[in-house]
């Protein structure tokens, strides 16, 4: 790999030219600014806090509306749990990603750790 830098390097035919002037740099980079205008105005105080604003309303009118709207699937998208679990049942825990990706967890409750590792 140091052999192909150095090929690299020695064969840059800009290495071998000499750096341009400071009036020359300076008088391109400002030909540069020109170029890109004037510098993007920063928001004011008021600008910030109105923005603010409407995005919490957007978010109020968004839980308002879940709320509202009867039948919509939870967030997590996961299954509601039973509403008892016997002590002999297995309770299997699915978890789904928007890419596709699923975990299924089973857990058994007459697993006991101590018993395996004596």
């Amino acid at each position: 790999m140091k052999d192909l830098r150095a090929q690299l390097r020695d064969a840059d035919p800009v290495r071998a030219e000499p750096a341009l002037p400071a009036d020359e740099a300076l008088r391109m980079r400002r030909r540069v600014l020109d170029a890109a205008g004037p510098p993007a105005r920063s928001l004011g105080w008021r600008e910030t806090v109105a923005a603010a604003a409407v995005v919490a309303m957007i978010g109020a009118a968004a839980l308002a509306v879940r709320r509202v709207t009867p039948g919509m699937p939870e967030a997590s998208g996961a299954a509601a749990p039973p509403a008892s679990v016997e002590a002999t049942d297995r309770l299997q825990v699915q978890f789904a990603t928007p890419g596709g990706t699923r975990i299924i967890w089973t857990i058994d409750p007459q697993f006991r750790l101590n018993e395996v590792l004596k």
